[in-house]
């Protein structure tokens, strides 16, 4: 419900996407249905029921909608919409209501009220819209009004700060709540329905007749010395569907072969990365703040399973990265070996556009397991993106490369075949990702597959569970003994989001597996 009508105006406000992934720690998130309801939250000492529902069950783009909340106590309620880019948009109180957030209990409240000189509109750009609301018997327990800020316009007030720190200061505020105090959860996934007849279906849209990119697509690299690249042609649905099979690069088992191997890493370089991954000095923040997409959606109970030992192929072409940014910070992502020097990930591990600057060095550690690091790693300072993502931040193009100093880890792990597929292609098969999340023990990598649940000329979507460091995992699809990439994992928000492999990112990513 990304609009707000004030005298038949439109005031945008931002649609679900992006960064955010619906508090997954807090709010458990369905995986199919239209309207739930659930009280899911993961911290103990909860005995506020709230129930949030709206007048239209099954809305279309273009309806106006009433959210209707009511909670079993007397309490202060907050209702919060998730925005795009982590955005936090406050929907109850607001000034129609007197900035009040008393609710009586089970005496439901209707927002925005019938007073109200605003109104919420679908706009069915994301086929999932989702809100969270928390309650407490004690007024300022969890957030007080410092916490937030007026929008323009002076009718609702957003959070200061993304998701990402929504959910980690209502972790830390809720584990102080006294014994005795009652609290609640609750979140709503509004799945948006068809438009109507001749409209499609908003959840797996028809194909455009052309879904070729605008303009050229150039490669950006940190290097200033690097001889970079531009690729201008892309393809329509019709013909990359009789040239699908020709845009393939199958994988490779490397030196190990089939069989599992087993490396060696000595000294220094082994302590240092296995006291990152054991020790305790590291703030979980820096997922937040210096990986800006953070992608970390759980879809309901958490799917993923561990994969160890991650010796054997493909557990193996994955890898852990230490990401160290320019200001000596560090965050954690995933990455996939394509070639013997090049480890493919999304954008936003090579290039922050929030410090806009690269990354100063990145550890590559394939096949980590925990404290294991069976293949060793190597530090690496030479990065590849696009100008669609350094420049203008577009989620389609966001991915990248790193380019490793020497060819030894690639030559004896391996690496993924990658393909670019048709979207009538990508809707019958099931995907899979495997990366290494950062609400599981360091280092480990955990795998989960599931069906497409939409394909885009950009993206593909899924509800397969993800977590913030599971940026940059490769998404791909099984042809027999191939284990070929078609995707890049990078956003969360159930549908969990991917950069798809169209045409001219698959032309860069012949290039940069050459180098």
């Amino acid at each position: 419900m990304s609009r707000i009508i004030r005298s038949l105006a439109l005031v945008t406000l931002l649609v679900l996407g992006l960064l955010m992934s619906s508090v997954p720690n807090l709010f458990a998130q369905p995986r199919d249905s239209n309207v739930r309801t659930l009280e899911a939250n993961r911290i103990p000492s909860t005995n506020i029921v709230i129930t949030l529902r709206v007048d239209k069950p099954a809305p279309k783009a273009g309806d106006e909608i009433t959210l209707i909340a009511e909670t079993n106590r007397d309490c202060h309620l907050t209702i919060l919409y998730l925005g795009p880019s982590g955005d936090v948009v406050v929907f109850w109180p607001n000034r129609s209501s007197g900035w009040d957030d008393r609710v009586t209990a089970n005496r439901p409240i209707q927002i925005p009220g019938q007073s109200a000189d605003f109104r919420f509109k679908v706009d069915g750009k994301q086929p999932i819209e989702n809100i969270v609301a928390y309650a407490a018997t004690n007024k300022d327990l969890i957030f007080d009004q410092r916490d937030f800020r007026e929008l323009p316009g002076g009718k609702v007030k957003a959070f200061l700060g993304s998701g990402g720190d929504l959910e980690r200061a209502f972790r830390t505020r809720a584990a102080r709540i006294p014994a005795g105090v009652g609290w609640g959860t609750a979140h709503l996934a509004l799945r948006v329905a068809t438009s109507g007849p001749g409209h499609g279906d908003a959840s797996q849209p028809p194909d455009p007749d052309g879904c070729q990119m605008q303009g050229s697509l150039r490669e950006v690299a940190s290097n200033a010395g690097v001889r970079t690249i531009t690729v201008s042609k892309d393809l329509d649905e019709k013909s990359l569907e009789s040239l699908e099979a020709q845009l393939i690069s199958d994988s490779y088992e490397g030196l190990l072969g089939l069989g599992s191997g087993e490396g060696t890493l000595g000294g220094r370089e082994w302590l240092a990365l296995r006291d990152f991954v054991t020790g305790d000095h590291f703030d979980p923040k820096h997922l937040a703040e210096y990986e800006p997409d953070l992608p970390k959606s759980i879809c309901g109970q958490d799917g993923r399973t561990r994969q160890t030992p991650c010796s054997d192929s493909p557990w193996r072409w994955n890898c852990f990265l230490l990401v160290t940014w320019q200001d000596g910070n560090k965050g954690l992502c995933s990455g996939w070996l394509i070639g013997p020097r090049t480890v493919l990930t999304a954008g936003h591990c090579v290039y922050n556009r929030k410090l806009k600057s690269w990354a100063k060095s990145i550890e590559v550690a394939p096949g980590a397991d925990g404290s294991s690091f069976p293949f060793g790693k190597q530090s690496a300072s030479d990065f590849r993106s696009v100008d669609k993502w350094v420049q203008d931040g577009n989620s389609d193009f966001d991915f990248g490369a790193i380019i490793l100093p020497t060819k030894e880890l690639g030559q004896k792990v391996g690496h993924f075949g990658f393909q670019s597929l048709s979207s009538t292609a990508l809707k019958q098969m099931e995907i899979r990702t495997s990366g290494y999340p950062g609400d599981k023990p360091r280092g480990t990598q955990w795998f989960m597959s599931g069906p497409t649940e939409k394909v885009t000329c950009g993206q593909l979507f899924y509800t397969i569970d993800t977590y913030g460091g599971q940026s940059g995992s490769a998404v791909w699809v099984q042809d027999k003994d191939k284990r070929l990439a078609v995707g890049i994992h990078t956003q969360g928000g159930c549908p969990n989001k991917a950069t798809r492999i169209r045409k001219p990112i698959f032309d860069l990513m012949m290039h940069w597996k050459e180098q």
